[in-house]
């Protein structure tokens, strides 16, 4: 996920330099150096994890944060930085929109495959967070060195967003040229230009309050009770088992199916870099 997720980054960023409009050209820069930092730190956090649980599949990722609480925290705050709000990803997505706007074909594209991230994002965050919890926490201990470096990326990665107009006015704006350099202004705490606005700080400043509160309602939870669910049979006293049909003792499992056989990695790739290979012949030969 995360590897194609990178690819379809790069790709934005290849469709910035193609649209050669002064939005684009900031949107890629921008999206060049959020995406850098965000996609660092997640992928150092899958190398933390995977060394704990020796695996990779998301499936063996559920309820995480009950385990390794401090990587699953740090890991889902990447994958709000990559989604949400006031974050410098989505700033550069909305730059890029803006830039492709004028061509219906081309908005459609950019708008579905952001779309589509957001959900497969979203849905590993959930499956980090997804067992109950009552305010027990197990001890998660990591080398100071990975503490260091995953820490750092992510404070990085939430400051960068917020300095993002200070970024822009005097990191991107010294590297362009007229008419590229007065695309956009820094008013009412965001970046503006004719079309829209992107309000950073105040955006950031509801971000603070969400966190604020997420933190009162953690607190809260260290008061709760986990309940076992009902299990659609009788209760035995092992977790997560019922006694199903013929009195026989059932694991109750919460999983996806990926439908593997349908649209997998495995029966995919070869049409997708077929066509993608036909696709690069026709722009190189002059046909698109």
């Amino acid at each position: 996920m995360l590897a194609y997720s990178t690819i379809s980054n790069l790709g934005l960023i290849f469709a910035c330099t193609g649209f050669n409009t002064a939005e684009s050209m900031i949107a890629g820069m921008l999206l060049l150096a959020f995406h850098a930092v965000v996609k660092a730190m997640l992928f150092l956090s899958v190398g933390a994890i995977e060394q704990h649980i020796e695996s990779r599949d998301i499936e063996d990722m559920r309820g995480l944060y009950a385990v390794m609480p401090v990587t699953a925290l740090i890991t889902v705050a990447g994958v709000i930085m990559m989604i949400m709000p006031p974050f410098g990803l989505l700033l550069s997505k909305w730059m890029a929109m803006q830039a492709a706007a004028q061509n219906l074909f081309v908005i459609v594209m950019v708008a579905l495959g952001s779309a589509l991230t957001v959900i497969y994002w979203a849905r590993w965050a959930g499956t980090l967070m997804s067992d109950p919890f009552a305010g027990r926490f197990r001890p998660e201990r990591q080398p100071v060195l990975t503490w260091m470096a995953l820490g750092s990326l992510c404070i990085g990665a939430g400051a960068m967003s917020v300095l993002a107009p200070w970024i822009y006015l005097r990191w991107i704006t010294p590297m362009l040229t007229l008419p590229y350099w007065a695309s956009y202004v820094f008013k009412g705490g965001g970046l503006e230009n004719a079309y829209g606005s992107f309000a950073v700080l105040p955006l950031s400043a509801v971000a603070l309050l969400g966190l604020i509160v997420a933190v009162i309602a953690l607190k809260r939870a260290f008061q709760a009770r986990i309940v076992s669910p009902y299990l659609s049979g009788i209760q035995t006293g092992e977790p997560s088992m019922f006694r199903g049909p013929m009195n026989q003792p059932v694991k109750a499992e919460a999983k996806n199916y990926y439908l593997d056989t349908i649209f997998g990695e495995d029966r995919l790739t070869n049409w997708v870099n077929l066509g993608g290979g036909i696709l690069l012949t026709l722009i190189l030969g002059g046909a698109l």
